[in-house]
């Protein structure tokens, strides 16, 4: 689940703009069920995935026959561009864990819009190297931080970015273990510990941040970003609550 945030469908704006009804035929739009598979590990990945919306899990199993989520995507959040100019070797699943609408199109025919279509090229470079940078980031907070001060790290940028709407964890405890390389139990205590360190409270999925101020201070204390972290300094203005809207 990435937290930067792409320009909601810049990728496609300048291919559904001016000639919306003859692009979109290069791709279709299809509606998934909770729990239904979008591609089982045996085949190939040979399309560009875009949600519209719900959320969709992309995971592998181990020799043991568990779950390793690889990450979980949320509505413009998208899949296979990786895979544009090399070969992709399988071994993913990827499932919809809500009722979830998708736009898929074939990595083949993307590549040659994107040679042909600058504008659309430079929309697509632009959100890569941003979701890059993201990753590059997270790979050096998750070097320095521990189990609580990840699992915080994640609940503020949840609602900062759910401002306005109902705040709850957005799945179940093993499914947000497994996205922050952690087990479940791990999990589990970690809530216990920022409750105990900062107030953040979780009842039933829903979450009650008593001071974000003090909360920030705490999760984000060692993070090597912390100073180019827009959740840390929106967070450490002023002290405040993130509460349950009216």
């Amino acid at each position: 689940m990435f937290f930067y945030q792409p320009q909601n469908i810049d990728i496609f704006s300048q291919l559904f703009s001016a000639t919306l009804k003859e692009e979109s035929q290069m791709g279709m739009q299809k509606i998934y069920k909770n729990r239904d598979i979008i591609l089982k590990p045996i085949t190939p990945i040979t399309f560009f995935l875009y949600v519209l919306k719900g959320q969709v899990k992309i995971f592998k199993k181990n020799v043991n026959d568990k779950e390793i989520i690889v990450d979980i995507l949320d509505v413009h959040h998208y899949f296979g561009e990786q895979f544009l100019f090399q070969k992709a070797t399988n071994g993913l699943i990827i499932q919809a864990i809500s009722d979830s609408e998708v736009f898929v199109l074939p990595l083949q025919l993307l590549k040659k819009k994107l040679i042909t279509n600058h504008q659309l090229m430079i929309g697509f470079l632009q959100n890569s190297l941003c979701k890059q940078k993201y990753l590059n980031i997270e790979v050096a907070r998750l070097s320095v931080q521990n189990t609580t001060k990840r699992t915080g790290c994640f609940i503020l940028k949840w609602c900062y970015h759910n401002k306005g709407k109902k705040m709850q964890l957005p799945y179940r405890n093993n499914a947000l273990a497994s996205l922050l390389s952690m087990r479940a139990e791990t999990f589990s205590r970690a809530l216990v510990s920022l409750n105990k360190k900062c107030n953040i409270k979780i009842n039933k999925k829903i979450i009650h941040i008593d001071n974000k101020n003090k909360a920030a201070s705490y999760i984000c204390q060692d993070c090597p970003e912390r100073s180019a972290c827009y959740v840390y300094l929106e967070s450490i203005k002023k002290s405040g609550v993130f509460k349950q809207p009216v």
